[in-house]
């Protein structure tokens, strides 16, 4: 009988706790919601990486890249706008290997990089979102971003391309990379 209110407490408990943190994460949303027009897709991609010999300046190991499309099907008339782009990366080796790797995840608004368009020397002005982490290949690697632009960004291509990469991967195997996402977009009258 204890064993049976222990549990129904417990289960009470779990409860009020998760209430309250779902109340407390609706109620400290950082902007209005209530346009109804703003939706939010999530999705995963999934990679395995390991490459030929990466012979560029200041590298060694292996490199591999990848790209993904989100295609936006919006009305005729209409653009597509992003708001935001939440989500996070996981990597790791399938079988215990002495070694390192990096990887790398991007968000751009094109399949390719544009470059500086005579804006900048280095980077790319059509990537949204950019990171990196890198791992001992015992380990799994982890890394959150969480981005809200405090101006919509129009995609051209009603598309947002996904990169994923492995590099200075010296465990002399794939590494796995999974990017998670959720992206906060629009449509809007084309301008």
């Amino acid at each position: 009988m204890r064993e049976a209110f222990m549990r129904r407490t417990i289960l009470l408990l779990f409860v009020l706790v998760s209430l309250g943190y779902s109340q407390r994460s609706i109620m400290s949303l950082p902007r209005d919601y209530s346009n109804q027009n703003v939706k939010f897709m999530s999705g995963c991609f999934s990679y395995d990486l390991e490459g030929p010999r990466d012979t560029r300046p200041y590298t060694w190991g292996t490199a591999e890249g990848a790209i993904s499309e989100i295609k936006f099907m919006p009305p005729s008339g209409m653009q597509t706008v992003v708001h935001s782009i939440t989500g996070d990366i996981v990597a790791w080796t399938r079988n215990e290997t002495r070694g390192k790797f990096g990887v790398l995840y991007g968000f751009q608004q094109y399949p390719y990089n544009v470059g500086g368009a005579g804006e900048l020397d280095m980077g790319d002005i059509s990537t949204l979102l950019y990171g990196q982490t890198g791992s001992n290949s015992t380990e799994v690697t982890t890394r959150t971003f969480n981005k809200t632009f405090k101006k919509p960004i129009a995609l051209p291509v009603h598309s947002l391309f996904v990169k994923g990469a492995s590099w200075l991967n010296e465990t002399g195997q794939e590494v796995h990379l999974e990017i998670t996402y959720t992206v906060e977009y629009e449509f809007v009258e084309a301008k």
